[in-house]
């Protein structure tokens, strides 16, 4: 996925809102991206310039490793919004796909 960063500045700073409180924001965008949504399946009312800036230095930070990793290094992969959102999806997949699932079944109540 091509992203022209100029133009997307340029159309971001033209729905400019005011940064949320929380980092909902950020999460959309690194949602969308994550995800590959096209740009007509995009809500950019759902974040800011800010919140895009903030999503894109997180994606700078993503530790990498060329060894085995240290224990601050994993806890600091673990802090990360890209990595908490990967794991997310994941163990999402995984409850959905899993086959050990147990339904509840409302005639058993006595």
């Amino acid at each position: 996925m091509k992203i022209d960063f100029q133009k997307l500045s340029n159309k971001l700073k033209e729905r400019e809102q005011s940064k949320l409180a929380d980092e909902s924001g950020m999460a959309n965008v690194i949602y969308y991206i994550w995800n590959h949504h096209s740009i007509k399946n995009i809500d950019f009312n759902s974040f800011s310039l800010e919140d895009a800036k903030l999503a894109f230095e997180e994606f700078y930070f993503i530790p990498t490793f060329e060894e085995e990793p240290t224990t601050a290094e994993l806890e600091e992969l673990k802090s990360n919004k890209w990595s908490i959102l990967t794991n997310t999806e994941n163990m999402i997949y995984a409850l959905v796909k899993s086959d050990k699932k147990i339904y509840l079944n409302d005639d058993d109540f006595i």
